[in-house]
């Protein structure tokens, strides 16, 4: 089957982009072409290439749960799929994928090795995505790590200003969560993050607090308290609360669930949502009561009634974190754009 129609096969998955490495695959493929007498100018790694291949073929499996599933939305047959994976798991010498007349399903290594393989597809996607801003004379790359709420108001005013400012260089965003920044970042998988970090963040890392702002209170457009001017936190003490998960984003939740703790109370958190907007979407069907930051206010719809807090103080700090470490005008200049001072 042409190589570029497994492609646009794969381009198709919903969770994992392969599209974007096609340019490896092809190199790799007139690699293995090669007349006898050409040679490498320099020494190789015994690495087989054909693994890349067969990484994304497993991870179709995986995504798909079933040989006969991923042989169709590849548009080949099964027998040489299953090939290839067996194939993969001699080389590799584990067994990823345990195989039934069902389906398939992850071994315990299985599991452990695929967050492996999509760190992989993700850095050729950005491999790739680099090449042609080179080849295009956009040569400066900054890849962004944001939580959903950066993404929603403060990354989009960044690109615009880089974008007018700084045409050659080019800004991505990766979504992240709050508690994966600081690994990120350390680990050079973005250029720069932005959550809900703090101000203390681990050794090498540098901090900047783009906003600090109070929680409001969220309310279904129904609730009772929704028709009430002045809201004191001895009104909340009975709500049933939709937060986000610690898990996400530790400082966040810290932060509103010590000021539920400080005014005499502890929340009743009946729901665990993975953004605000999510909370926002609860609440609207009636689900709960929330406190998410004042800045959302201007994205709350007609179902729910967003009100202040008396006697509430600024906790929810919006952190953008980089590692000084390393050199990057680029970056340096995205981050300037957003007011930080680097």
């Amino acid at each position: 089957m042409a190589r570029s129609r497994v492609f646009r096969v794969l381009h198709c998955t919903n969770h994992l982009r392969f599209e974007c490495i096609k340019n490896i695959i092809a190199v790799i493929g007139k690699t293995n072409s090669r007349p006898a007498k050409w040679r490498y100018p320099v020494p190789v790694s015994r690495f087989d290439y054909r693994t890349i291949r067969q990484l994304l073929l497993f991870a179709v499996v995986c995504e798909e749960g079933s040989f006969r599933r991923a042989a169709t939305r590849l548009n080949i047959s099964q027998p040489p799929l299953t090939a290839q994976i067996d194939e993969l798991e001699n080389r590799l010498r584990v067994r990823l994928l345990e195989r039934s007349p069902r389906g398939v399903k992850l071994t315990s290594t299985g599991l452990a090795f695929l967050p492996e393989v999509q760190k992989f597809i993700s850095q050729a996607e950005q491999l790739d995505r680099s090449l042609k801003q080179i080849r295009g004379g956009q040569r400066g790359i900054v890849t962004i790590g944001a939580v959903t709420e950066a993404m929603l108001e403060w990354v989009p005013a960044c690109i615009a200003r880089v974008r007018a400012e700084h045409p050659l260089i080019a800004v991505y965003t990766k979504s992240i969560d709050s508690v994966e920044i600081e690994e990120a970042v350390a680990n050079n998988e973005v250029s720069f993050a932005i959550g809900y970090c703090g101000s203390s963040v681990k050794a090498g890392l540098q901090s900047f607090c783009l906003r600090l702002e109070k929680p409001v209170v969220l309310f279904s457009e129904t609730h009772p308290l929704a028709k009430v001017d002045t809201i004191t936190w001895d009104d909340l003490k009975q709500e049933s609360w939709v937060f986000t998960p610690r898990t996400i984003s530790p400082n966040y939740f810290d932060a509103l669930y010590g000021l539920c703790k400080e005014n005499g109370f502890t929340p009743d958190i009946r729901y665990e949502m993975g953004s605000v907007m999510q909370q926002i979407a609860f609440v609207c069907c009636g689900q709960g009561t929330a406190l998410i930051p004042e800045s959302f206010v201007k994205w709350i719809p007609k179902a729910a009634i967003a009100k202040p807090i008396q006697n509430t103080r600024a906790t929810l700090a919006l952190t953008a974190v980089w590692n000084p470490a390393v050199h990057s005008v680029h970056r340096d200049t995205v981050l300037q754009a957003l007011g930080v001072a680097v």
